[in-house]
């Protein structure tokens, strides 16, 4: 995995080419606590800052650490302002990472939000489906 620099220091890491595909439900855990996972953008309104107003409050229900990078931007996952600034249309790919209590629970359990189109009624469907 290679790494790269977020907010206040703590480090964004991405699979390197040829590594394990990771998606929703299925978080990469890292020996230290870090849990890692992609998502898909899917919904063409997702992030405005009723979204991340929603998923920021969602982010904070967990004690951990989460970040939520789109290519070398990276947003606080429990700040809304920051999640809006990503800019992340439908399409995006963003990678969430989560250090602490209950990271890989954090970094699943939000990542299906986003792959869901941020339908809680949809969350961990197979989106190929539909």
């Amino acid at each position: 995995m290679s790494e790269q620099t977020g907010t206040a220091g703590v480090g964004i890491l991405e699979p390197q080419a040829g590594a394990a595909r990771f998606g929703p439900g299925r978080a990469v855990v890292l020996p230290g606590g870090t849990a890692v996972e992609r998502a898909a953008v899917v919904n063409p309104a997702w992030l405005g800052i009723g979204q991340a107003i929603d998923f920021a409050r969602a982010a904070a229900l967990f004690p951990c650490r989460i970040l939520v990078a789109r290519g070398r931007q990276v947003a606080d996952a429990k700040h809304a302002l920051d999640l809006a600034a990503l800019g992340a249309a439908a399409g995006a790919r963003l990678v969430l990472t989560a250090h602490g209590p209950r990271a890989a629970e954090a970094v699943c359990g939000l990542s299906m939000l986003i792959d869901s189109g941020y339908r809680l009624d949809r969350c961990g469907e197979d989106q190929e489906e539909t």
